[in-house]
């Protein structure tokens, strides 16, 4: 999967276009990729957002055995419940900024490992939001023809 600084490069060009604040990625790539390490300091806000998703994020006694609070939440596996939960918690601590930057993060980690060979049906299943999506096709398919993933290349 890509670097952070990949995942920075994306969502900061994509809040561009969107014309929102980014200031949250760097959690938001914590959050997905290493949950472990950033949901204690988030889990007051998630606490007033939705007691019942702060208890199972904390207590492993009550913790579904999807794969929550795990690297990626278990995308790749197709489980949407557990994907849910992330946006949720993202959106908590970052209003809809944080849930289109969880969707990006994916997003970005599936084309950037697959292409964009079956992400319209990935997405679709996950939910991925409708911004995000053609944000993504447009950005890859520009970036598989000049083979620059990720990076500016100036001619």
């Amino acid at each position: 999967m890509p670097s952070w600084s990949i995942h920075r490069f994306y969502a900061e060009k994509f809040a561009r276009e969107l014309g929102i604040e980014c200031s949250c990625v760097g959690l938001i790539d914590r959050l997905v990729d290493d949950p472990g390490s950033a949901l204690p300091s988030v889990l007051e806000e998630v606490r007033r957002s939705s007691k019942l998703l702060a208890l199972m994020l904390h207590d492993e006694v009550v913790r579904p055995e999807d794969p929550i609070a795990v690297h990626d939440w278990g995308a790749w596996r197709g489980f949407r419940a557990s994907v849910d939960a992330l946006r949720r918690v993202a959106e908590a601590v970052a209003g809809r900024t944080g849930l289109l930057m969880v969707d990006l993060h994916l997003s970005v980690d599936y084309a950037w490992k697959w292409g964009l060979d079956g992400y319209a049906a990935w997405a679709e299943e996950l939910g991925i939001a409708a911004e995000v999506r053609s944000y993504v096709v447009k950005e890859f398919a520009n970036r598989a023809s000049q083979k620059t993933f990720g990076v500016e290349r100036k001619p």
